[in-house]
């Protein structure tokens, strides 16, 4: 039984993780091509979108990539194998006010 934590670092490409072994490698764990695809978007969403200082440009891309991770976060639990869960560390919430 493993408990993934899915959560975005800078410059981290595969947003997974376990607190016990850190991250994850490419891949690991095991789910379809398209949800790997998926989440190495939503990472690079996030390298690309979310300025150390500043946070998202926009509330509209704060809460596009929230959502995006919410969905994420149910696609992987309903992939994992038995016994193993999912939960989401999300800390990227500031945006700038316009």
């Amino acid at each position: 039984m493993t408990q993934y934590i899915l959560g975005n670092e800078y410059t981290i490409d595969w947003p997974l993780g376990t607190d016990e072994e850190g991250s994850c490698p490419p891949g690991e764990p095991a789910l379809s091509e398209g949800l790997q695809a998926e989440i190495c978007e939503w990472a690079a969403t996030f390298n690309d979108g979310y300025m150390p200082d500043s946070g998202w440009q926009t509330k509209s891309a704060a809460v596009a990539h929230r959502h995006q991770a919410d969905r994420l976060v149910s696609l992987i639990a309903g992939e994992l194998g038995p016994g193993d869960t999912i939960i989401l560390r999300y800390w990227e919430t500031l945006y700038v006010e316009r």
